[in-house]
């Protein structure tokens, strides 16, 4: 008997195996992109499996190994469609994965083997499972993220549909009598092709996609962080603050920028060494960070300057500025059993209707730090932005 695909069979398989090709190459350029692999590896057992079924349909023998291998290739394939977006979703692969993967395939075979050997037919119980793996992995696709979000619903209803023709196509297999066959010219056959097709080149098109752009975002966000203290680097600070400030400006919104500096800190260095100075940082940069009201933008100038943004009046940036202090002063660093007092000072100006240019007001805000540092440090200093002079707020000798 000669071995003959269907046209829309053939097409099913030769999308897959192209597809396959594409996440596979994606993935040899990529770095942690596990979920590729995945994706590969469903598009390529599913040609696995379409392949065997084909032959066993082919044949015709009331029970083959092909039968089998088909069978277990297919559910897998869809399990490893649902392990790549769950990898993928979770940004990290369980270790535990690939046995998971071992235990759908041979859980498969042997539900498949005694519903066979109890009811005499369980040729559908593989287009449930399948359906059961497409559900799952349109409910684990956030439709909620930042990137892509219509590309992420077309997936996700190409997921629910395509498993809902699964589903309509394991009843009828199951409903089949014993010895017959689930031949090429079913009613289900083009639905089944269909919905595969679109859910094929929609996952060929979007998978890769999103995953691009997440890796833009993790690039971009590396690169305006500050390595160190974890918060933003000058250049990434700089840029956000100037673009919320014209904003506010706009508006007529009030801004405060203040310019920090940890008091004492070359001494630190010298006395302590480098590597205590990094930690010293390192905590100043937590407790600045926590003790921050969430619309605020902070960020590590360089040494040991920082600078904050806040989208608030004097009056409210100096209960800030407040919390800033006792939040830095109750984190001593403890160095070989010895304690090491840590304080900062504060500069500040503010422009309660945002008619002071950023640049200006971080000047100012410089200008008074010098202030608090001439005074004694460990205190603030507001500058007053209509005569352009520091004006004394506080100072706080520890």
């Amino acid at each position: 008997m000669a071995f003959v695909v269907p046209s829309g069979s053939l097409a099913a398989l030769l999308t897959n195996l192209l597809v396959c090709l594409l996440f596979l190459s994606l993935y040899r350029r990529s770095e942690n992109a596990t979920a590729l692999l995945y994706w590969a590896a469903s598009c390529g057992l599913f040609v696995v499996g379409g392949l065997c079924y084909a032959v066993h349909v082919t044949l015709q023998p009331e029970f083959s190994a092909f039968k089998l291998i088909g069978i277990a290739s297919l559910i897998t394939s869809s399990a490893c469609l649902f392990l790549g977006i769950r990898c993928f979703e979770a940004g990290t692969c369980p270790a535990n994965n690939v046995f998971f993967l071992l235990l759908v395939a041979g859980g498969s075979l042997s539900l498949y083997l005694l519903l066979k050997a109890v009811l005499g037919s369980a040729d559908g119980m593989a287009s449930l499972i399948m359906a059961l793996f497409f559900i799952l992995s349109a409910q684990r696709l956030k439709t909620d993220a930042c990137q892509f979000t219509s590309g992420r619903w077309v997936l996700r209803v190409l997921l629910q549909l395509h498993a809902a023709v699964m589903i309509c196509q394991g009843l009828t297999l199951l409903r089949l009598p014993q010895g017959a066959y689930y031949t090429t010219d079913h009613p289900l056959i083009q639905p089944v092709l269909l919905t595969h097709l679109m859910l094929t080149i929609a996952t060929a098109l979007v998978l890769p996609l999103i995953h691009s752009m997440r890796q833009n975002a993790v690039w971009q966000k590396l690169a305006s962080i500050d390595d160190l203290t974890q918060c933003l680097n000058r250049r990434a600070f700089l840029s956000k603050a100037a673009q919320q400030s014209a904003s506010l400006a706009t508006l007529e919104k009030p801004v405060t920028v203040l310019m920090l500096d940890v008091d004492h800190f070359k001494r630190i260095n010298d006395c302590y060494g480098h590597l205590v100075g990094d930690r010293v940082l390192q905590q100043v940069g937590r407790a600045i960070s926590k003790a921050l009201p969430d619309s605020a933008l902070f960020g590590r100038l360089g040494g040991e300057e920082f600078a904050v943004f806040l989208p608030l009046t004097q009056q409210a940036a100096e209960q800030v500025v407040n919390c800033l202090h006792n939040a830095v002063r109750q984190h001593p660093m403890r160095h070989q059993g010895s304690t090491i007092a840590v304080t900062i000072s504060v500069g500040a100006a503010s422009a309660n209707h945002g008619q002071v240019p950023f640049e200006t007001l971080l000047a100012m805000a410089d200008d008074a730090l010098y202030g608090v540092k001439d005074a004694g440090r460990d205190g603030s200093q507001f500058a007053n932005p209509e005569d352009n002079k520091p004006k004394p707020l506080c100072i706080i000798n520890g």
